[in-house]
């Protein structure tokens, strides 16, 4: 069984996925993602995302580039029951995606 951390990474890398598989070759879903990120987000997870969290969509450029780190995760146990993995992907862990630290240069928020 994978520990949290391992977990954890595996749902991000499934989300990551999705997000940049889509803005890549769907420009309404990119320009949408920009203008309604809560609205774009719930519908391609398939999750609701309350417009009170705080979601930021930054366009990389050619002479920029975002790091997004976790959130620090040492106080969590070692090990998910199926129940508490499914709470992750299911809500809880959009909720972590979006609590997460960017850290880049350039101007955010530029399209």
């Amino acid at each position: 069984m994978q520990n949290v951390q391992e977990q954890y990474i595996a749902r991000r890398i499934e989300r990551d996925r999705l997000v940049l598989g889509r803005s890549l070759t769907d420009r309404d879903f990119r320009a949408k993602l920009v203008e309604s990120p809560h609205r774009s987000l719930s519908e391609l997870y398939g999750v609701a995302i309350p417009e009170s969290a705080d979601i930021q969509v930054f366009q990389e450029s050619d002479d920029s580039h975002y790091v997004v780190i976790p959130p620090d995760m040492s106080s969590i146990a070692e090990e998910l029951s199926d129940d508490e993995l499914e709470a992750v992907a299911g809500g809880w862990f959009v909720q972590l995606i979006w609590t997460t630290l960017c850290v880049g240069s350039g101007k955010p928020g530029g399209t």
